[in-house]
């Protein structure tokens, strides 16, 4: 009988044969739920609809588009597939003319299923490849103002904490790809002034930098104390180094993406962080609970590793207290939600802490549809039993997926 990760495998095979490979529609539809979410160059939206659009445009550049699977990993409901797509250079792409040259380049996906089903796809292709076998050509001042708009953003922007900048060097839909998240020109705005806090005298180096077509590539170390709370984790104050590759895409004389790539184990080993197994009693406590009590709502799973007088810090709401608290806050979710489920994205452990990151679905009741927010959690343990938990959820993010838009203050009416 085959696991569920051979059985997830195998649909991404089948994925990859049928439907990129031999373009039957009937197969993407089949395995990619109709909600499935986005992530990744060109690719930040809901649906196998989308999905079907960026596909299709890449087979118009490439008329030939193959996708060959080189390695597949599995575990949970995750699967990390390396591969090696491309095809004939036929029409314009990313601003170079067709070259009529068969190009092939490395992409690397994360793909999440549900009951059979993709339900999450995160997705990064080494474009940089592409140009460099399509001959993709600027002249060396172009290249070197193309490096100098890399260099304002981590000097400029980063270590003189010039949010404005970004306004001049970033196109309108600039889009920041790094290991957590996508971020446009706004949101990056909000992430330094959030990272100094926690980290008052960080500052990046520039190490190396060079250029070729319309992309930039740098390596930098970023160096900081952390003496405020990080991640709502109290601060450590010891110091990080670490080192980071980043590459740029410059259209039009403006920054449009960047992906970033930087060790975020190395980090938290930095500031102090140990690893335990994965398979400890623990982890396989707090699996159960998100399944089957908040998922299931059988609370009584909570009597074997929450202490009574366990305490669950969760902003913006209040604290809630006790083994009984808890129970009760679980049971409380299906007044609010009509749909609810959470999953458990990664989990690692600490001499006496425990770090969940989780991924939850729901629908408030009221909404017109469902949205996902991310959430990251740390367990506090004693003697077997979590005694305390913080919880960190991305609510402004659920919010902006069900619809709601910020309004400035004094505008709302």
């Amino acid at each position: 009988m085959k696991t569920i990760q051979e059985e997830n495998k195998a649909a991404l095979r089948r994925f990859a044969e049928e439907y990129l490979n031999n373009r039957n529609e009937a197969v993407l539809y089949e395995l990619m739920d109709h909600e499935c979410v986005l992530h990744g160059a060109y690719m930040k939206d809901v649906g196998s609809d989308s999905y079907k659009r960026v596909t299709d445009y890449l087979f118009k550049i490439f008329p030939d588009f193959h996708y060959t699977i080189e390695e597949m990993v599995a575990e949970g409901d995750m699967v990390v597939v390396r591969a090696r797509e491309g095809g004939t250079h036929a029409a314009e792409y990313l601003g170079i003319p067709p070259t009529g040259k068969h190009v092939e380049w490395m992409a690397i996906s994360m793909v999440r299923f549900r009951n059979g089903k993709m339900v999450e796809v995160k997705a990064t292709r080494n474009l940089l490849e592409f140009v460099k076998q399509a001959e993709g050509s600027i002249t060396s001042g172009q290249a070197e103002s193309n490096k100098n708009l890399a260099r304002r953003f981590i000097e400029d922007h980063w270590n003189k904490f010039d949010m404005d900048v970004l306004d001049e060097i970033c196109a309108d839909d600039f889009i920041h790809h790094d290991n957590r998240d996508d971020r446009t020109r706004e949101e990056q705005k909000q992430r330094i002034p959030m990272l100094r806090s926690a980290f008052p005298d960080m500052k990046m180096e520039i190490a190396d930098i060079f250029a070729e077509g319309d992309r930039v590539t740098i390596r930098w170390t970023f160096q900081a104390t952390n003496k405020g709370s990080f991640q709502k984790l109290p601060p450590s104050g010891k110091e990080v180094n670490l080192s980071c590759i980043s590459i740029f895409r410059i259209e039009d004389n403006k920054i449009a993406e960047i992906w970033s790539n930087w060790d975020m184990l190395d980090f938290v080993q930095q500031l102090g962080f140990t690893l335990s197994p994965p398979s400890g009693e623990r982890e396989t406590a707090i699996r159960r609970e998100l399944e089957e009590a908040w998922n299931k709502g059988n609370t009584d799973v909570l009597d074997d590793h929450i202490a009574p007088d366990f305490v669950r810090h969760g902003p913006p709401h209040p604290d809630v207290v006790g083994l009984d608290g808890l129970k009760k806050y679980i049971v409380g979710i299906p007044e609010a939600d009509e749909t609810f489920h959470i999953t458990v994205d990664d989990m690692f452990s600490s001499a006496d802490k425990t770090l969940t990151r989780f991924t939850i679905r729901a629908k408030p009741r009221g909404a017109k549809r469902e949205a996902t927010m991310t959430g990251t959690s740390v367990d506090l343990w004693n003697d077997g039993k979590s005694v305390e938990r913080w919880v960190h959820v991305d609510y402004l993010g659920f919010m902006q997926r069900l619809g709601y838009e910020l309004v400035p203050p004094g505008e709302l009416k």
